[in-house]
């Protein structure tokens, strides 16, 4: 990830908002493909913080983490009745060159487990794995593949643990204790590997285990979800988190979209889908204090504004264009 600042702006209007030479008539050829990056730009005070998504926003490595005690049968199976279904609505519908791998997270199942036809192998017999003492250890399980999973070159890292019980050898949860700490270990190992999560908590998951997923997730850029959302709404909810840009102290959320027609109707959209977000944006919360990009002039607060550039080029492994006006 590659973060720019400049240190003033030479040519901004009465409000402080820093105007470009650039005009619209200079822009190039509108490019519709679906692998093109995308740039964001902030304004703080009259400076321009500049952000640039990595050129390999449209590859996803995503690996499942599943939880084989005998409570997840009826979800092992709604995976693997479903894995083509999440895939191809990333590749098809949003044209993300997704690969998925299924891991099992102790190869000792318990409690009458079946329904995982579509396991990879089990996470403590493929990686270096003595942490994993249980088929219920999904945070252990979450740092290890952090840690070890080979990802491609230039991919987004995502991993799903998918488990109804607390993150450490299940059973009851404790935080503070164990599971607390399992929790913030996978965090560290996830963040050190730019490697988002997102847990699906089954049935019968405590609210304990649901606080501690939650922590884990916004720590990495992902989003709880359920079980019921196994299929194209998880593929939605992934594809909607991929694009991240880290300043020093905060996080925005790129908005990809790929659009027909007029620069007004790109506007029209990007406006819709900023709105959307802003109404889930907990403002309180600094981590997330601006997720979106919004097409346009956006006052956030405290002399924060936005641009969301339809006009990309690829630099040296970057997207870099000045997108405002």
């Amino acid at each position: 990830m590659s973060i720019s600042a400049n240190e003033s702006c030479s040519n901004m209007d009465d409000s402080g908002k820093c105007l470009s030479s650039t005009r619209t008539d200079q822009l190039p050829e509108k490019d519709n493909r679906k692998d093109v990056a995308y740039s964001a730009y902030l304004q703080k005070n009259g400076n321009i913080v500049k952000a640039a998504t990595s050129s390999g926003g449209n590859m996803i490595d995503m690996i499942f983490v599943l939880d084989t005690s005998g409570s997840m049968s009826d979800e092992a199976s709604s995976l693997c009745s479903k894995i083509y279904e999440i895939e191809n609505t990333l590749r098809n519908d949003y044209g993300i060159d997704a690969n998925y791998r299924i891991y099992g997270i102790y190869h000792i199942a318990t409690d009458g487990f079946s329904g995982a036809t579509c396991m990879d192998g089990y996470i403590d017999q493929i990686f270096s794995a003595t942490l994993i003492n249980d088929n219920e250890d999904w945070g252990p399980a979450t740092a290890i593949v952090s840690q070890q999973y080979p990802w491609r070159y230039g991919a987004t890292r995502v991993i799903i643990p998918i488990s109804d019980e607390a993150p450490e050898d299940g059973e009851s949860c404790y935080d503070p204790g164990s599971d607390r700490e399992a929790i913030s270990f996978a965090i560290s190992v996830a963040s050190s590997n730019n490697v988002m999560v997102f847990p699906i908590m089954a049935t019968g998951q405590t609210q304990c285990g649901i606080y501690l997923a939650a922590d884990l997730a916004s720590a990495t850029g992902g989003v709880v979800q359920d079980s019921t959302a196994i299929g194209t709404e998880m593929a939605r909810n992934i594809r909607e988190h991929l694009y991240w840009i880290e300043t020093d102290k905060y996080r925005l959320l790129i908005i990809p979209m790929n659009w027909e027609g007029s620069y007004d109707s790109f506007s029209q959209r990007a406006d819709e889908l900023a709105s959307y977000y802003l109404e889930r944006i907990p403002l309180n919360d600094c981590r997330y204090k601006f997720e979106v990009v919004k097409s346009g002039n956006v006052d956030y607060g405290e002399n924060w504004h936005g641009w969301f550039c339809d006009y990309p080029k690829i630099i040296d492994g970057y997207s870099e264009y000045d997108c405002s006006e």
